[in-house]
């Protein structure tokens, strides 16, 4: 399950032409995942992508279909990590507008308050993986945007969750028009995750208008095993 690959270079031609400049090396096989907003299409995000120095890089294109407008893609974000944790958001213009944390860690330049701010982060989510790793939830954790426009902000992105069913997908009419633009689309193997927010009590709250469905060969239900197995003997 791959994007196809006419589909894949009809977004490379959307680049601006400062991100054209950048040397880039794309995968033969194209992953990433697909962003719907309320059971809409939103976003495609085509990842693996390297730089020159071997840089990860990822390239978010946002789906465009209004009555006044033609169905189309715009690209809207640069994503880029050197070091497999700290990712950060670029727009159009490659200004710094978003930052992530795909494993935890925390850099020793930050600034006193944003060390406050992600020490924060890193405490809920060991608090959630606790519980995932002790079999006390099915929630886990990808990721974690601290940062958006240059302000703080804390939202995990939550894999996982039983509120959210395969049948749901496969069912709903909307996500099917991924088939345009997925080669060997299917559901049952579709990992997905959502934004949401997590409580004192490491209580778990789903944004389920925002789901992202992972475009991958990656088995949903391997995927999940190896990941809490990795946590227990962690």
């Amino acid at each position: 399950m791959h994007f196809k690959k006419d589909f894949v270079q009809e977004l490379i031609q959307l680049l601006p032409d400062n991100i054209k400049k950048i040397p880039l090396v794309y995968p033969d096989i194209q992953y990433g995942h697909a962003r719907f907003n309320k059971d809409q299409l939103d976003s495609i995000y085509l990842e693996h992508i390297r730089d020159e120095k071997d840089n990860d890089v990822t390239l978010k294109f946002q789906y465009r279909d209004f009555h006044y407008v033609s169905k189309s893609f715009i690209f809207k974000r640069l994503y880029f990590t050197n070091d497999g944790s700290n990712e950060y958001g670029f727009d159009k213009d490659l200004n710094i507008n978003a930052k992530y944390l795909k494993i935890p860690s925390m850099l020793a330049s930050l600034s006193l308050r944003n060390k406050v701010h992600v020490l924060g982060v890193l405490n809920e989510w060991w608090g959630l993986m606790r519980l995932f790793q002790n079999r006390e939830t099915d929630y886990y954790i990808e990721a974690y945007q601290i940062e958006k426009d240059g302000e703080q902000v804390r939202i995990p992105y939550i894999n996982y969750s039983p509120e959210v069913k395969h049948e749901e997908l496969v069912n709903n009419y909307r996500f099917k028009n991924l088939n345009n633009y997925v080669e060997g689309l299917n559901f049952e193997d579709c990992g997905w995750f959502c934004k949401g927010s997590i409580d004192k009590d490491f209580k778990v709250t789903l944004d389920k208008n925002a789901i992202y469905v992972d475009i991958s060969n990656v088995n949903t239900k391997n995927y999940y095993s190896r990941n809490r197995n990795l946590q227990k003997k962690g």
